[in-house]
């Protein structure tokens, strides 16, 4: 955090350990709405079941395929990555649909990766695929 905090400036440092010039009216209203909200979403959502998951990561990958903005549809890939790390391997017997829902959900992450060009993450993600 060194040389965030200067003598004449507003600063407060955020959860992540940067810095923020709250003299900027737009981050001040920012830093306000998340203080008033308590960086907790206002939206209230169950638990989802890893099939769930599964169905989500679909979307997002469908919307990235879609997507007309490379950044968008790296962060939607990016998206469909972090629900599908919420598919935990169940204990006990396995499940041979959600795992073959995992692998083909892989493969299609793969494809929209390949899409954008991004062959050496794309590759990675058809290597998970096989090890499922």
């Amino acid at each position: 955090m060194g040389g965030c905090l200067g003598n004449s400036q507003l600063t407060t440092v955020l959860r992540y350990g940067s810095c923020l010039d709250i003299t900027d009216p737009i981050r001040q209203a920012r830093t306000t709405n998340a203080t008033m909200f308590g960086n907790h979403s206002v939206i209230s959502v169950p638990r989802s079941t890893p099939l769930q998951h599964i169905e989500l990561a679909k979307a997002y990958l469908e919307a990235a395929s879609n997507a007309q903005d490379s950044e968008i549809a790296l962060r939607l890939c990016h998206d469909a990555e972090v629900a599908l790390s919420h598919v935990k391997k169940p204990r006990g017997a396995e499940d041979p649909n959600l795992r073959d829902g995992v692998a083909s959900t892989y493969v299609e992450l793969g494809k929209v990766l390949d899409k954008w060009n991004h062959q050496a993450e794309a590759r990675t993600f058809r290597e998970k695929a096989e090890l499922r």
